[in-house]
């Protein structure tokens, strides 16, 4: 997990990529971190419950930004795409309230550049601690654990998916499940 937290860091300071792909790229290495922690975690269930809150967190805390960005991105590139088949003038309304929604959401959250200085910050703080992680089993029956709950999980979650909720779409926004399923 140090070389994620790591390349999280090197991601940040790397001064060629653009700030949304920063963003994009260390909320990845948040995920990957929290993969890894949810099959470790019958080894070390205080840390898991902390280190899991904390990186999600970090992830959620620069989500919302990154989500307007791209969706920017997306709408900009599809313009581009069918710049003969539309008239750009009769989406610039589009455009506008787009523009107006990632103001706000700079105005309640800081700008690109100054979350990412804070989420620089929180990986320092998480590569100090993971210094001191000591798992107790290694190989295969340090993973087993973690991997058959995780694996439970997501059964049940399919089951109840197919049974109770047939052709619906869910995103994080709903009360269940916190993955996105189209079914």
């Amino acid at each position: 997990m140090s070389e994620e937290i790591a390349q999280a860091i090197k991601e940040i300071d790397n001064p060629r990529l653009k700030r949304s792909e920063a963003i994009h790229e260390v909320r990845k290495h948040c995920k990957k971190i929290r993969s890894v922690l949810r099959l470790v975690r019958p080894q070390f269930e205080e840390t898991y419950q902390f280190e899991n809150a904390w990186f999600r967190d970090t992830a959620k805390g620069i989500a919302e930004l990154r989500d307007a960005e791209a969706i920017i991105e997306t709408y900009d590139s599809l313009l581009d795409k069918f710049s003969d088949q539309v008239d750009r003038r009769a989406f610039a309304p589009v455009r506008r309230a787009l523009t107006l929604r990632r103001k706000k959401i700079i105005e309640e959250t800081g700008d690109l550049n100054q979350r990412l200085k804070k989420i620089r910050a929180r990986m320092d703080e998480a590569a100090g601690r993971v210094a001191d992680w000591k798992l107790t089993v290694d190989g295969f029956d340090g993973i087993e654990g973690g991997l058959v709950a995780t694996y439970r999980q997501a059964r049940k979650t399919m089951a109840w998916l197919t049974t109770t909720q047939p052709r619906r779409i869910f995103t994080n926004g709903e009360s269940r499940p916190s993955i996105t399923v189209i079914i």
